[in-house]
C-alpha cells in the first residue's frame, strides 16, 4: 500500500494497479435489454466479471443511473446457479457483505451512496472464473419533445467540489472502452438507439463513451397494472404535461463556468460550446415563448455569483444578452443560495451542466424554492442537480447538444405550472403523485390482488413504492424499501453465496473505471479553492503533488532524469496549428499526416504518458496535443491558444514534468 506524507496516496494505489502493474479490467461484457411500456422503461443490465488473475478479486464499479430510477431486481449465475439478492437497511447489508468476505465466500453489494451514484461490488472471483450480475431497474420516459426518450448515462465529466463518496467508492474515469449490446422490446411504439445504426440480429451495438439514448416513435399512452410487496393491486400511469398558460415569474441560473466552454458531444453535427447552444437556446426561447406579463430575473454563475437584473417578458432577450462568455469554476450551491437569499425568486430554472459536488441538496431543498434543471452536455452529471430538482417539485430536462432549445422550452412551461410541493404521507399507501422529466406520474393502491404477482407485476409495484418512499417517515420508508426490494438511500441489495466455493485469503480490489466521455476536455484553467478536492480522474496536479513523497534521494531522482524518454520535438512544426485548432482540443488526429498521428498515439499509450494524463486530468492524446501546443505557442497563437485553453495559463510543475516525458 502506497504511504505519502499525508498518508494512503489512492492515486498512486490506482496507477499501481491499472497502469504499472497492468492488471486486467475484470469486466468483459455488458449487455442492456430495454422494455418500454406505457411510458415506463425497464432496463435489465447483465455484467459478466471474470478474474484472469492467480488469485481472488474483489471487482467493485460506481457508475451513474438517472436519478428517478428504481433498482429492484438483483442476481447473479455463479457455477451454473442462479442466486437472488435481498433487500436490507444499508448498514446490515454492508455488514452482511463483509462479513462473507472474511469467511472466504463469494458475495454481491448494490448500494446507491447518492441519489443517481451506485456501486456495484463483486467480491471472490475465484480465478479463471466468471460471476455474471444482472440488475434491473426502471424510470419513466422523458417528455421533453414529441418524441418520448429514455436516456441511460455512462459517462460523467469532470466533477468540482469535495467528493461526498467514500474513497473506495468515488467515480473513476480511465482510458478504456467498455462496450454493450442492447436489445429493445417496445410495446407502446418503436424504439431506437440513436447513433447505433440499424440493430443486427435485434441488438444495437454501441460503445459506452457517451449516454445511451433510446427514442420512442408512435408512443401510446397505457396504465400499467401491477403489484406491491403486500399484495395490493398497483396501477402506474405516465401522463405528458400539458402547456399551462400561467403567467411566469422565474429566476434563471444560467452556468459560465469553464467546462460549459467544451463542445457539446452529443451530436456528431454540433461542434459549438455547451455554453454557446445553450445561450442561444434561452434567447430563442425568451424571444418566442415569454408574454409581455412574464418576468424573468437572470443569474449567471461560476465561482462567484452575479445579478444581471429583471425584465418583462419582451425585454427578456437583451437582458440575456449580457451573460458573459465561460470561465472558472462551478459552485452551484452558491448560486443558488445567493437567489434564495435575495429573495427575489422562488421559481428556479438552472442552466448547467452538473458538474459540481459542491453543494448539498438536502438542505437547500428545506428552502422552499421550486427548481427546474435543464442539464447540457454528454458528461452531464444529474446525482446532485437532479435530486434536487426532484425533492424540490421541479424537473430534469437533459439536452445532449441541438434539443437544448427544446429542454430549455419544456423548462419553461413547467416553471409555468403550479408550484405543488410533494405531500407527505401519512397512513397506508393509496395515491402518489410526481412529475418526472416533462410528465405526470401518477400511483394508485388497490385492493389485494389473487395469486403469486409475475415479475413484470412486481417491478410495476416497486416503481410505485420508490415514489411514495421520500414522502413517508424514515422507519416507515426503510420498511416500504426493504419489502419491496429496492434500493434506496436507506436500502441495498445483498446477496451471499452460502453453498459456493470459498477462498481463505482477502481478496484484492479491481476498481473498473468508466469510459472517458467522447471527445471530452477538462480545462485546467479553473483553479480556486473550491476545487481543493476531487474524483481521482480529476483532482488538479498541484492536490496530488502535495501528496507525493518527498523523500527521493538526490542519486535516484538523478537516476530517473537520466532515462530515455519519448522524444516528440520534432514534430511541433509539423502540425498546422491553425487548420482546425478545435479539432485538435478535442483530440481528433484526423487531420494530421499519419505518420505524426502515429507518433501521437503511440507515445500516448506509453505508462509514463498516461501516469502524466492522469495526474492532469486529461486524455492521453489531449495531453500530448497540448504539450506540443505549449511548445509552437511562442510562434504561432493558435497553439498559443490552444495550449492555454487545455492546460491553462498558471505554471504547473506536472505540466513541465509532462514536457520533459515526451523531450520538449
Amino acid at each position: 500500500m502506497p504511504i505519502t506524507a499525508t498518508g494512503f496516496d489512492p492515486l498512486t494505489d490506482f496507477l499501481n494497479r491499472i497502469a504499472g502493474n497492468r492488471v486486467p479490467i475484470p469486466l468483459i461484457a455488458t449487455t442492456l435489454d430495454v422494455t418500454i411500456q406505457g411510458g415506463l422503461a425497464i432496463v435489465m443490465t447483465e455484467r459478466t466479471f471474470r478474474n484472469s488473475e492467480n488469485h481472488s478479486i474483489e471487482a467493485t464499479i460506481t457508475f451513474p443511473l438517472p436519478v428517478d430510477a428504481t433498482l429492484c431486481a438483483l442476481s447473479v449465475r455463479i457455477d451454473g446457479r442462479t442466486l437472488r439478492a435481498v433487500s436490507e437497511i444499508s448498514d446490515k447489508a454492508r455488514e452482511t457483505y463483509e462479513a462473507a468476505i472474511g469467511d472466504g465466500k463469494a458475495a454481491i453489494l448494490h448500494e446507491e451512496p447518492l441519489k443517481g451514484i451506485h456501486v456495484l461490488s463483486v467480491a471472490h472471483v475465484m480465478p479463471g472464473t466468471e460471476i455474471v450480475v444482472c440488475d434491473v431497474w426502471t424510470a419513466p420516459l422523458s417528455f421533453i419533445d414529441a418524441t418520448p426518450r429514455l436516456r441511460i448515462p455512462t459517462t460523467i465529466g469532470e466533477i468540482y467540489g469535495c467528493s461526498p463518496l467514500h474513497q473506495s467508492d468515488d467515480l473513476v474515469v480511465a482510458g478504456v472502452v467498455h462496450n454493450a449490446s442492447i436489445g429493445i422490446v417496445c410495446k407502446s411504439g418503436t424504439a431506437s438507439v440513436v447513433g447505433a445504426g440499424v440493430a443486427q440480429r435485434g441488438r444495437f451495438k454501441v460503445t459506452l463513451d457517451r449516454p445511451v439514448d433510446v427514442i420512442v416513435d408512435g408512443w401510446t399512452q397505457e396504465t400499467l397494472e401491477g403489484q406491491a410487496a403486500d399484495g395490493r393491486k398497483v396501477t402506474l400511469e405516465v401522463t405528458p404535461l400539458g402547456r399551462n398558460q400561467s403567467n411566469l415569474d422565474v429566476g434563471i441560473l444560467f452556468d459560465r463556468s469553464g467546462s460549459m466552454g467544451e463542445r457539446a458531444a452529443g451530436d456528431s453535427e454540433i461542434v459549438h460550446a455547451k455554453f454557446e447552444i445553450a445561450k442561444s437556446a434561452l434567447l430563442t426561447s425568451s424571444k418566442d415563448l415569454l408574454t409581455p406579463a412574464d418576468r424573468l430575473q437572470l443569474w449567471e454563475f461560476n465561482d462567484e455569483v452575479d445579478f444581471l437584473g429583471a425584465a418583462s417578458g419582451g425585454e427578456a432577450p437583451a437582458l440575456v444578452g449580457k451573460l458573459r462568455n465561460p470561465v472558472g469554476g462551478t459552485e452551484i450551491g452558491r448560486a443558488i443560495n445567493a437567489v434564495i437569499a435575495s429573495e427575489k425568486a422562488k421559481n428556479l430554472i438552472i442552466v448547467t451542466d452538473g458538474k459540481s459536488w459542491a453543494f448539498d441538496p438536502q438542505s437547500l431543498a428545506r428552502s422552499g424554492i421550486r427548481l427546474n434543471a435543464v442539464l447540457i452536455g454528454e458528461d452531464a452529471l444529474e446525482a446532485g442537480i437532479g435530486h434536487l430538482a426532484t425533492m424540490t417539485g421541479g424537473q430534469i430536462f437533459i439536452a445532449a447538444g441541438s434539443d437544448a432549445g427544446v429542454a430549455i422550452a419544456m423548462a419553461l412551461a413547467a416553471a409555468r405550472l403550479p408550484h405543488e410541493p410533494p405531500t407527505p404521507i401519512i397512513g397506508d399507501l393509496a395515491r402518489v403523485e410526481a412529475m418526472r422529466r416533462g410528465a405526470r406520474v401518477v400511483a394508485i393502491w388497490g385492493e389485494k390482488a389473487k395469486g403469486a404477482a409475475s415479475i413484470a407485476a412486481r417491478q410495476i409495484g416497486a416503481t410505485a413504492a420508490a415514489l411514495a418512499v421520500p414522502l413517508l417517515p424514515e422507519h416507515a420508508a426503510a420498511t416500504l424499501a426493504k419489502s419491496e426490494g429496492i434500493v434506496s438511500h436507506l436500502t441495498s441489495l445483498v446477496l451471499v453465496d452460502e453453498n459456493g466455493k470459498r477462498y481463505g485469503a482477502l481478496p484484492a480490489r479491481r476498481k473498473v473505471p468508466l469510459t472517458t466521455a467522447a471527445a471530452s476536455v477538462h480545462p485546467l484553467n479553473m483553479a480556486g479553492p473550491s476545487f481543493a478536492c476531487m474524483t481521482l480522474s480529476s483532482w488538479p496536479a498541484r492536490t496530488l503533488a502535495a501528496s507525493r513523497p518527498k523523500t527521493k534521494s538526490r542519486s535516484s531522482q538523478d537516476q530517473a532524469d537520466s532515462q530515455p524518454g519519448i522524444q516528440l520535438g520534432h514534430l511541433v512544426g509539423r502540425i498546422d496549428w491553425d487548420a482546425d485548432p478545435e479539432a485538435l482540443r478535442q483530440g481528433d488526429l484526423s487531420q494530421l499526416a499519419p505518420p505524426t498521428a502515429h507518433a501521437i498515439r503511440t507515445a500516448a499509450k506509453s505508462p509514463a504518458v498516461l501516469q502524466c494524463a492522469i495526474l492532469l486530468g486529461l486524455n492521453p492524446i489531449v495531453l500530448i496535443i497540448a504539450l506540443l501546443a505549449a511548445a509552437a505557442k511562442g510562434s504561432n497563437r493558435s497553439a498559443h491558444r490552444l495550449s492555454r485553453g487545455i492546460l491553462g495559463t498558471k505554471p504547473d510543475p506536472a505540466v513541465a514534468t509532462a514536457m520533459q516525458v515526451i523531450g520538449l
